[in-house]
């Protein structure tokens, strides 16, 4: 290669599923760390959790950094919400769910080579629960 390109490498962009995953999460922790603003004396640790949500928002134009940045930042909500458990941290479990999906969503695009996702049945689900459902039917 010469000097002045660049790589050839594919840039995977960040799916609009994980996006809006993320988005819903930053909105939900706006909504804790507003509330703890008027509710609480620890209005500090609130912003600094609901701005740490909303690191993965600055990552969405490569896949590859979007990810690390949603596990990181979900994980870190999860251990903050237990550690900091009586102080209320705990109301930011919903917004690192959101953003542990967002990070796992499948971005593959549902089209040709992909095949169908089997959907379980009660059969194939329990064999415990599939004589009780058979014999109501």
């Amino acid at each position: 290669m010469e000097a002045g390109q660049e790589s050839a490498r594919p840039v995977h962009r960040v799916h609009r599923v994980q996006q809006a995953l993320a988005v819903s999460a930053a909105f939900g922790a706006v909504c804790v760390a507003l509330w703890g603003l008027d509710a609480t004396r620890f209005a500090g640790l609130y912003v600094v959790i609901g701005g740490a949500v909303a690191a993965p928002l600055f990552c969405t134009r490569r896949a590859q950094a979007f990810v690390p940045a949603c596990l990181i930042a979900g994980c870190t909500l999860l251990a903050c919400g237990v550690l900091f458990f009586l102080l209320g941290v705990f109301l930011f479990w919903p917004s690192a769910l959101l953003l542990l999906l967002a990070s796992f969503a499948d971005a593959e695009p549902a089209g040709v080579g992909r095949r169908p996702t089997r959907v379980p049945t009660w059969r194939s689900v329990s064999p415990t629960a599939s004589p009780i459902l058979s014999a109501r039917s």
